[in-house]
């Protein structure tokens, strides 16, 4: 018969409650309070939230001279939007673009150089496209399988990387079905605040 001590005891409790503590409080932390439905679809994360507005996700990990970073592609659909209208954005913020220079995106059969002010804004690293160049790429994106995104970086390197679009299409549709919106005449409009 083994005998335990009070302090291999309370070695034990510790031990057994610290996974319950992780549920508990990892729940709250990690736990988006204001999406109400979420769903993934292959690369895409899909997020509809209680003001109206939804956006689907997808991350890529890229390394460069200032270590690893998540650089991401949005599709954003703002509150009380009833027509298929989009925000699309890329965000290089670890990395960000070169003052002056451009960015090339490449999808399957087609390349666009993209200029500040004329095809994007730029937000602290974060690269909202513009339309008429936006409306064609997000369709462009919609029946294809990649993106390649290439442009020189503030700190002089040469980026360039692939996201996926694996799901894209998919996501799109869902969150049309999800805002009542018909699943055509796919447009990209320049950011705008949220009114809610």
């Amino acid at each position: 018969m083994s005998v335990i001590n009070n302090q291999d005891q309370s070695c034990l409790y510790i031990r057994l409650l610290i996974p319950v503590f992780l549920a508990i409080v990892g729940s709250s932390i990690f736990t988006d309070a204001e999406a109400r439905s979420r769903i993934y679809s292959k690369d895409y994360m899909v997020t509809c939230r209680d003001n109206g507005s939804c956006e689907t996700i997808s991350f890529k990990s890229v390394t460069g001279p200032v270590g690893t970073s998540y650089h991401h592609i949005e599709f954003y659909r703002p509150p009380n939007t009833k027509t298929n209208d989009w925000q699309l954005s890329l965000a290089l913020i670890v990395d960000p673009v070169m003052p002056g220079t451009s960015v090339t995106l490449t999808t399957d059969k087609r390349s666009w150089e993209l200029w500040e002010s004329t095809h994007y804004t730029n937000d602290h690293g974060t690269l909202h496209i513009l339309p008429p160049e936006g409306t064609k790429i997000l369709k462009a994106l919609r029946s294809g399988n990649l993106l390649k995104v290439s442009y020189q970086a503030e700190h002089g390197q040469q980026m360039s990387y692939r996201h996926s679009v694996r799901g894209l299409k998919k996501a799109l549709s869902w969150i049309n079905r999800q805002k009542k919106v018909k699943d055509r005449n796919y447009r990209v409009v320049p950011p705008k605040p949220d009114t809610n």
